[in-house]
Protein backbone atom coordinates (compact mmCIF):
# COMPACT_ATOMS: atom_id res chain seq x y z
CA UNK A 1 0.00 0.00 0.00
CA UNK A 2 1.12 3.28 -1.07
CA UNK A 3 1.47 6.47 1.23
CA UNK A 4 -0.90 9.26 0.95
CA UNK A 5 0.70 12.44 0.63
CA UNK A 6 -0.74 13.37 4.19
CA UNK A 7 1.38 10.24 5.23
CA UNK A 8 4.19 11.21 3.38
CA UNK A 9 7.73 11.67 5.62
CA UNK A 10 8.81 15.30 5.81
CA UNK A 11 12.63 15.46 6.43
CA UNK A 12 14.48 19.00 7.55
CA UNK A 13 17.84 19.87 6.04
CA UNK A 14 20.21 22.45 6.39
CA UNK A 15 22.83 22.50 4.32
CA UNK A 16 25.55 24.96 5.94
CA UNK A 17 26.06 28.44 3.85
CA UNK A 18 29.26 29.16 5.05
CA UNK A 19 30.41 26.04 4.30
CA UNK A 20 29.35 26.27 0.57
CA UNK A 21 30.42 29.74 0.25
CA UNK A 22 34.61 28.83 1.47
CA UNK A 23 34.30 25.32 -0.53
CA UNK A 24 32.37 24.85 -3.48
CA UNK A 25 33.72 27.08 -6.39
CA UNK A 26 30.41 27.51 -8.21
CA UNK A 27 28.90 28.98 -4.83
CA UNK A 28 31.95 31.28 -3.82
CA UNK A 29 31.78 32.53 -7.66
CA UNK A 30 28.19 33.72 -7.61
CA UNK A 31 27.17 37.08 -7.17
CA UNK A 32 26.71 37.55 -3.09
CA UNK A 33 22.96 37.42 -1.25
CA UNK A 34 20.40 34.51 -1.32
CA UNK A 35 20.11 33.02 -4.58
CA UNK A 36 23.77 32.26 -5.06
CA UNK A 37 23.16 28.81 -3.39
CA UNK A 38 20.02 27.95 -5.48
CA UNK A 39 22.30 25.79 -8.26
CA UNK A 40 23.97 23.96 -5.55
CA UNK A 41 20.57 23.22 -3.37
CA UNK A 42 18.22 22.26 -6.41
CA UNK A 43 21.03 19.17 -7.49
CA UNK A 44 20.83 18.29 -3.93
CA UNK A 45 17.20 18.61 -4.25
CA UNK A 46 16.96 16.94 -7.48
CA UNK A 47 18.83 14.20 -6.42
CA UNK A 48 16.83 13.27 -2.85
CA UNK A 49 13.88 13.53 -5.01
CA UNK A 50 14.74 11.23 -7.43
CA UNK A 51 16.18 8.68 -4.89
CA UNK A 52 13.55 9.06 -2.44
CA UNK A 53 10.49 10.29 -4.11
CA UNK A 54 8.31 9.21 -1.70
CA UNK A 55 9.69 11.58 0.88
CA UNK A 56 9.01 15.40 1.18
CA UNK A 57 12.47 17.29 1.43
CA UNK A 58 12.09 20.99 3.39
CA UNK A 59 16.09 22.40 2.72
CA UNK A 60 17.30 25.35 3.49
CA UNK A 61 20.44 27.19 3.65
CA UNK A 62 21.94 28.68 7.20
CA UNK A 63 25.63 29.20 8.69
CA UNK A 64 26.06 26.46 11.69
CA UNK A 65 28.65 29.03 13.23
CA UNK A 66 31.58 26.14 13.14
CA UNK A 67 34.74 25.77 11.84
CA UNK A 68 34.28 24.61 7.66
CA UNK A 69 37.11 21.73 7.40
CA UNK A 70 38.41 21.84 4.33
CA UNK A 71 36.29 20.68 1.14
CA UNK A 72 33.68 19.35 3.79
CA UNK A 73 30.12 20.92 4.38
CA UNK A 74 28.12 20.91 7.47
CA UNK A 75 24.81 19.01 7.02
CA UNK A 76 21.68 18.74 9.90
CA UNK A 77 19.61 16.06 8.97
CA UNK A 78 16.09 15.97 11.05
CA UNK A 79 18.22 18.13 13.61
CA UNK A 80 21.22 16.11 13.52
CA UNK A 81 24.60 17.45 12.24
CA UNK A 82 27.21 15.68 10.00
CA UNK A 83 29.36 16.30 7.34
CA UNK A 84 29.69 15.31 4.01
CA UNK A 85 32.91 13.51 3.37
CA UNK A 86 33.01 16.18 -0.04
CA UNK A 87 31.95 20.02 -0.98
CA UNK A 88 30.26 18.25 -4.01
CA UNK A 89 26.35 17.64 -4.39
CA UNK A 90 26.64 14.03 -4.44
CA UNK A 91 28.53 13.57 -0.77
CA UNK A 92 26.04 16.06 0.27
CA UNK A 93 23.45 13.57 -0.65
CA UNK A 94 25.13 10.68 -0.28
CA UNK A 95 25.74 11.98 3.56
CA UNK A 96 21.46 12.69 3.67
CA UNK A 97 20.68 9.31 2.57
CA UNK A 98 23.10 7.74 4.93
CA UNK A 99 21.27 9.07 8.23
CA UNK A 100 18.74 7.10 10.17
CA UNK A 101 15.73 9.20 9.41
CA UNK A 102 15.74 9.02 5.60
CA UNK A 103 15.72 5.65 5.37
CA UNK A 104 13.03 3.33 4.12
CA UNK A 105 11.17 1.76 6.67
CA UNK A 106 9.13 -1.79 6.07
Amino acid sequence: MSETPSEAKNIEIAICSSCMVKHVPSVSAGTPGPGRFDNFVSEVRAQLEAQRPDVTWKIRTQSCFRFCPDNRITVSVSRKTTMSGEATVDSVVKEILSHPSTQKTP
